[in-house]
């Protein structure tokens, strides 16, 4: 007779070995990518141009290079010019309310909780540059992998400002605008991004 936790065990097993296949399926077709100039990706292109009709060159190759722009974001809390990054800001609260008792007094619990603040993301199209040219690239719909550029935790116990600052980022404080008491705790300031000049 098997067992409720060896039919868990068993259909965790089976979950990881399912994203386990689809991960080496979608990396496996990089891994036999050979590594292209620039230059050479770009001949491959005309000579495609060259003999079919066709308005598009698709191709599966892979290109190293340097991270170009001409009109660089400026990623919110590092202030590092980058292509691309990912913003996330949370707190974590204490929460007075009130309750009443039975025989009607009014009672004041305190409880903790956790919020996102802000959340942002934010890309644009950049260059890929070796010593052999450069090549445009369009992120949309791409899995960026982005370097962490800013992780700060702050503690705030006592009675807060009205601005939450940290970088270019700014917000009005969220007891300003909660229905509820709260006083915060922690503040989480996260960010990633794809800077300029990095090596991909």
């Amino acid at each position: 007779m098997i067992s409720t936790l060896g039919i868990i065990s068993l259909a965790l097993s089976l979950v990881f070995a399912l994203a386990y296949v689809r991960q080496r399926r979608k990396i496996a077709p990089i891994r036999v990518t050979v590594t292209s100039s620039v230059a050479h990706v770009q001949e491959l292109a005309e000579a495609f141009a060259q003999f079919t009709s066709a308005s598009t060159f698709r191709q599966l190759v892979e290109v190293k290079g340097r991270v170009e722009s001409a009109a660089p974001l400026i990623a919110p809390l590092s202030e590092q010019e980058c292509v691309y990054y990912h913003v996330r800001v949370r707190w974590e609260y204490e929460e007075i309310y009130h309750e009443e008792s039975s025989g009607g007094e009014r009672i004041e619990h305190r409880r903790e909780g956790e919020e996102v603040l802000f959340e942002e993301e934010q890309w644009q199209p950049f260059t890929v540059s070796d010593d052999t040219g450069g090549i445009g690239v369009h992120p949309a719909g791409c899995e960026v992998i982005a370097n962490a550029t800013w992780s700060r935790h702050d503690e705030d116990a006592g009675l807060p400002d009205e601005i939450i600052r940290c970088g270019r980022f700014a917000m009005d404080a969220p007891w300003k605008t909660s229905e509820e008491v709260r006083r915060p705790r922690r503040f989480h300031f996260e960010e990633e991004a794809l800077a300029l000049g990095r090596e991909i």
